[in-house]
C-alpha cells in the first residue's frame, strides 16, 4: 500500500471529489435525456465500487458480474412474487438469500456470487414491494452507469497519475 502526505491525500480527495461530483451530476442529466428512470442502479454500481473496493480497477469485472447476477435474481424473485404470491416468493427468497450468503461466506464463486450479488439483492428486493419494477430500464440505467463511470475514473486516474508525474519531474 502506497504512503501518501496529508497534503497528497488532501490534493487527490479535492481532485477526485470535485471529479466525481461532476460525473454524478452530468450523469443524472444524461441519463434523464436519454430517457432512464432508474438512475439509481448505475449510482448504487459506482457507490459499491468506489466504498468498497475503494476502485481497485481488478475487481471490476466480479463486481459486474456480482451485481448483474444480484439483479437476475431479483429479477426472478420479482416474478415469482408478482405471479405466483408472497409464499413462493419468501420461499425463494429465503433460498436465494441461503445460496447467496454460502457462496459469500466460502468465496467458492467470488466472480458470481459476491458482495456486489448480495448488495444489489438486498436493495432490489425492497424496491419490489415499493414499486413496479421495469427491469429493462433498470439494466439500462446500471449499464450506462459502469460504463459512464468506468471511464470517467479511468481518466481520473490518469489525470491524478500526470499530475504526481509532473510533481516528481
Amino acid at each position: 500500500m502506497e504512503n501518501k502526505s496529508v497534503n497528497e491525500k488532501v490534493k487527490e480527495g479535492i481532485v477526485l471529489g470535485i471529479i466525481l461530483t461532476i460525473a454524478i451530476f452530468v450523469f443524472s442529466i444524461v441519463s434523464g435525456k436519454l430517457g432512464l428512470v432508474n438512475v439509481w442502479a448505475g449510482c448504487m454500481f459506482f457507490w459499491y465500487w468506489a466504498n468498497v473496493d475503494h476502485f481497485k480497477m481488478d475487481h471490476i469485472v466480479e463486481n459486474i458480474v456480482g451485481s448483474l447476477v444480484g439483479i437476475a435474481l431479483c429479477f426472478g424473485l420479482y416474478y415469482l412474487l408478482h405471479n405466483y404470491g408472497m409464499s413462493v416468493f419468501e420461499i425463494a427468497l429465503i433460498a436465494v438469500l441461503f445460496v447467496v450468503l454460502f457462496f459469500n461466506i466460502t468465496e467458492f464463486l467470488p466472480y458470481i456470487l459476491n458482495k456486489a450479488t448480495f448488495l444489489f439483492i438486498t436493495v432490489l428486493t425492497a424496491h419490489q414491494f415499493l414499486t413496479e419494477s421495469n427491469y429493462l430500464d433498470l439494466l439500462l440505467s446500471y449499464a450506462f452507469g459502469v460504463v459512464w463511470f468506468s471511464l470517467i475514473l479511468t481518466v481520473a486516474f490518469k489525470v491524478l497519475g500526470a499530475l504526481a508525474v509532473k510533481k516528481t519531474a
